[in-house]
């Protein structure tokens, strides 16, 4: 049945019509669900229980899996039950929902930034690890999504409401501006950043690497081969996993809010770029990553005498 002649405005109807396809989505979904709850909470688990793990990178990114977290197992059921026609209040349960897509993003940039400190200014990376700058770089993501999702909840901007075809709680925005608003915070600026600082990363990395060959010598040389080659091999798993989150996160992002009106005609497609944004949180091993990032960097700073020499060599 093609949806543009779809004129039934009844989830039930919905539901006969999509029985096969909407079966398959509902068991998909409930499957990442769990995946994503669980993987990230195992990796929040090994974070929280361990004291190396907890500083530095490790309170960003015990904030970030806390979003995830969240979202797999509660936020995400829960619009998964409204799609299949369980009647829920949209501010009570889209409102949570819309703010930690913003916080997860947000928080992700965060990270980037920490591992862009760490791998191209190691001397410095300590200034970026006190408390203060740690909860800032916490509490600025949940900060900001808080403030923007208000201007929402209050009808300022938009509002959350049953949208068609599904009547599942969505966003509706009152101007393109504040649409757009919603895709730079959690699109645009957190995952362009993210490709910014990866670009800079690879440059750093080339340059020391070309420089560091013509001036190293002595005892110390393959000391320093060896590290530029664990965080050049450390910074390229980030970014092939930031290239399979950001395929997997943007297009829902970029759909919901700049094609708002084709977005909400076609059932199936909703649902699929739906499926498709939760592949991200589930399946894309950035829990593990994320995981190895910290360890990778307290074995780094251990050695303080080689991470220095890097920098002295540029």
């Amino acid at each position: 049945m093609n949806a543009s002649n779809l004129t039934i405005n009844s989830t039930t109807t919905l539901w006969e019509a999509y029985a096969v396809p909407l079966l398959f989505w509902y068991c998909l979904m409930v499957l990442l669900c769990v995946l994503g709850t669980l993987s990230s909470l195992a990796v929040l688990l090994a974070i929280l229980a361990s004291r190396k793990l907890r500083a530095g990178s490790g309170a960003l990114i015990a904030n970030f899996l806390v979003g995830i977290t969240v979202q797999c197992a509660v936020f995400l059921p829960l619009f998964t039950a409204s799609v299949a026609g369980v009647p829920l209040s949209c501010p009570a349960t889209f409102f949570p929902y819309f703010l930690l897509n913003k916080v997860i993003s947000l928080a992700d940039m965060m990270i980037g930034i920490n591992r862009f400190i760490a791998i191209c200014f190691p001397y410095r990376y300590s200034l970026f690890t006190t408390a203060r700058v740690l909860t800032t770089m916490i509490l600025l993501p949940w900060g900001v999504a808080l403030i923007y999702s208000l201007f929402l909840l209050l009808g300022v901007s938009g509002r959350f409401e049953p949208l068609p075809p599904w009547h599942a709680c969505g966003t509706t925005f009152f101007s393109a501006a504040a649409s757009f608003t919603s895709t730079l915070i959690g699109v645009i600026v957190p995952i362009g950043t993210l490709g910014v600082l990866f670009v800079a990363m690879f440059g750093v990395m080339g340059v020391r690497r070309w420089m560091g060959g013509e001036r190293e010598g002595g005892k110390d040389a393959a000391r320093m081969q060896a590290l530029r080659r664990k965080r050049y091999q450390s910074v390229r798993m980030l970014f092939v996993a930031y290239v399979l989150y950001s395929a997997c996160f943007m297009p829902t992002q970029i759909a919901s809010s700049l094609f708002s009106r084709q977005f909400q005609t076609d059932p199936l497609l909703q649902l699929l770029f739906r499926a498709v944004a939760l592949l991200g949180y589930a399946t894309v091993p950035r829990s593990v990553i994320d995981l190895y990032f910290p360890i990778l960097t307290v074995n780094a700073s251990s050695a303080a005498a080689p991470a220095h020499l890097e920098v002295a060599s540029i």
